[in-house]
């Protein structure tokens, strides 16, 4: 019961020092890596629950944080979700990152059966087509090894340097 309220009074700390939900049952492997990303890349992040875009360069650079300890992710195919950057990070369980993905979401859609055993485009969707799709979630799992590639890629995409 001891390590059970360490925890809790640990996860209410980091709700307090950073403005963001840490909820045990929700969301904070998602709260942990934004507060990562953003003081390694040097990132403003913005208030809590807002849309499509966690975070900002220091030249305005809108990005979306994407943290897992897993060796995957998810990306929003609603066309009027996508976001203009993506930061894909992993993260070790004594809380060091290793950046799987950092570059243009749009790379991502456009090249991204280029970097599989796939033929299968991710496609971007609006409503009514998530609903005639079957896929009222409208979100793709990518996996860390095609995200990797994607990354490693010197003629894909400028890098931009986030920090």
């Amino acid at each position: 019961m001891k390590e059970i309220n360490e925890l809790l009074n640990i996860a209410e700390r980091l709700r307090e020092k950073y403005k963001r939900g840490f909820s045990i049952d929700g969301n904070i492997v998602g709260d942990i890596g934004e507060v990562l990303a953003s003081e390694k890349y040097d990132l403003e992040l913005h208030d809590p629950n807002t849309p499509i875009h966690d975070a900002y360069t220091p030249d305005g650079m809108q990005v979306q944080i994407k943290a897992s300890f897993k060796d995957k992710c998810y990306i929003s195919s609603k066309l009027k979700n996508r976001p203009d950057y993506f930061l894909f990070i992993n993260i070790k369980r004594n809380g060091d990152i290793k950046e799987i993905y950092n570059g243009p979401a749009s790379f991502i859609f456009s090249d991204y059966k280029k970097f599989g055993k796939t033929n299968n485009a991710i496609t971007l969707m609006d409503e009514s087509q998530l609903i005639i799709n079957g896929n009222a979630s409208g979100y793709a799992t990518i996996s860390s090894k095609r995200l990797r590639l994607m990354n490693g890629d010197p003629h894909s995409f400028p890098k931009v340097n986030l920090r």
